[in-house]
C-alpha cells in the first residue's frame, strides 16, 4: 500500500476528495483526481452493486468505454458509462484502487 501511496500523487494529499453514488449502502466510492477507490464496509459478507463514475465531471463522454485497472490486484476491468458493477468479498479483497485508462 505504501508503494502505490507514494505511486500516485493523488493520494498524497487530502483534498480534493469526491464521494459517489453507490446503489448499495455497504460499498463506500470516492475519488481523488481520477483515482477511484471502492470499499466494502461490511468485514463478513460479500457485497456487490453499481457504482456511479464521475464522467462528467472529468469532462470525459458519457457513453465512453474504458479500462480501469486496479493497483492492488493488477487486474483490468472493461467498463462502459458512469453505471459499473463490483463485487468485494472480504474474504479475498475489501476494496479496490482503480486507475482510469482512456
Amino acid at each position: 500500500m505504501n508503494r502505490i501511496r507514494r505511486e500516485q500523487p493523488a493520494l498524497q494529499y487530502l483534498w480534493p476528495l469526491a464521494f459517489h453514488e453507490t446503489d448499495n449502502d455497504q460499498l463506500l466510492f470516492y475519488s481523488k483526481s481520477r483515482l477511484m477507490v471502492v470499499v466494502n464496509l461490511d468485514t463478513v459478507h460479500p457485497q456487490h452493486g453499481w457504482i456511479k463514475v464521475p464522467l462528467a465531471d472529468w469532462r470525459l463522454p458519457l457513453d465512453l468505454d474504458y479500462r480501469v485497472r486496479d493497483l492492488l490486484s493488477g487486474e483490468t476491468y472493461h467498463w462502459r458509462g458512469e453505471w459499473n458493477y463490483v463485487r468485494l468479498d472480504p474474504r479475498e479483497r475489501v476494496a479496490h484502487i482503480l486507475t482510469i485508462d482512456v
